[in-house]
């Protein structure tokens, strides 16, 4: 048997960069996937730079969602009614700024719009409802975690993922409730693999930074040739190397995980920054917001510059939205705390 860890009371500075660092990867894989997009055939014949560079860009973004549930496995979520509680208000308090943002689509501060943000009815909060799902569980998953030893956690880690991957990835068709990995099962198995990862080290965890750096930016290059041949060759691979599942996918977000576990570093404002990391997915992927502001600055920096320079302002663009909703957030908290204490909750 092995105790569960808890999770640190001083937060870790690589890893709240880390967490940092996913939250802008964020922000570059939607801009990808639902405004340049995949380069076509002639693309990659007449622009051949530009089109392996999105491509690139692309696997090297997609692992964002997978570390950061990766990072939870790794410390072990802790379920407290306040953190619930929390998150929600977090996901209301976006919901209705982004709305206010979008003035003239007020009608979702009605008490209908409202209520249908809570129970985040739109598929573009998914991540949310998932992790909220987890969390509700994660006292029976980490008491399964803490009472199983190294070898039956192994053989449960195989196990899941020989069967995510036959009916999730080989015949994704075949089983909806597993969502190409969009759903609590995948994200089960990515908080038990983060946790077995943190509790039981080998030779493949603690080798140096810059061979798992090398595994993630290999993998990624790998990746993206394999990409390009399959739409030259117009061959249908069904998306499955956009599968969260995916097994380089996964390989990839395992690596940068380890990279910056070998990160020494401890920085407030790092810390400070990284709380409200959560808060840029909520504000940038807002239904409204993302429709309305969002997408149309990058289709038009898309449209009206050469792909290097579009590059330069997307990241610029990036990280404004990042600190805006970083600020924004910090209000939150405020307003949350001011909350907690006027029924006489402590934070």
């Amino acid at each position: 048997m092995y105790k569960v860890k808890s999770m640190y009371k001083v937060r870790l500075s690589n890893f709240e960069l880390l967490r940092i660092v996913c939250m802008v990867m964020i922000c570059l894989l939607h801009a990808h996937t639902f405004v340049s997009g995949n380069p076509t055939k002639a693309e990659i014949v007449y622009s051949p730079l530009p089109s392996f560079f999105r491509v690139f860009i692309y696997y090297l973004t997609i692992v964002s969602v997978d570390v950061f549930v990766l990072i939870s496995g790794w410390f072990g979520i802790r379920f407290s009614l306040k953190k619930f509680s929390s998150l929600l208000f977090q996901v209301l308090f976006f919901v209705v700024v982004g709305s206010i943002i979008c003035f003239d689509q007020l009608q979702h501060l009605s008490i209908g719009g409202i209520l249908g943000a809570l129970v985040m009815g739109n598929s573009e909060y998914w991540f949310i409802k998932v992790y909220l799902l987890l969390m509700l569980f994660i006292p029976i998953i980490n008491s399964f975690i803490e009472n199983t030893c190294k070898k039956q956690l192994e053989f449960v880690l195989l196990g899941g993922f020989a069967f995510l991957f036959f009916y999730g990835w080989v015949f994704p068709d075949s089983t909806d409730w597993i969502l190409h990995g969009y759903s609590f099962p995948c994200f089960v198995y990515l908080y038990i693999l983060g946790r077995y990862l943190r509790l039981y080290p080998n030779r493949l965890t603690l080798c140096k930074c810059h061979n798992y750096m090398f595994i993630y930016f290999g993998l990624g290059m790998i990746s993206t040739f394999f990409e390009l041949f399959l739409i030259s060759r117009n061959i249908d691979f069904k998306g499955r190397q956009h599968f969260y599942f995916s097994p380089i996918i996964i390989l990839m977000s395992v690596s940068l995980l380890l990279m910056f576990s070998k990160i020494k570093i401890q920085n407030k404002v790092i810390n400070w920054v990284s709380i409200s990391s959560l808060s840029v997915y909520l504000f940038h992927n807002h239904f409204l917001f993302f429709e309305k502001i969002y997408q149309p600055v990058i289709l038009n920096l898309w449209i009206k510059n050469s792909y290097l320079i579009y590059v330069v302002k997307l990241f610029l663009f990036c990280i404004f939205i990042f600190i805006i909703s970083v600020l924004l957030d910090k209000i939150r908290i405020f307003l949350f705390k001011l909350f907690l204490k006027t029924i006489n909750i402590r934070l």
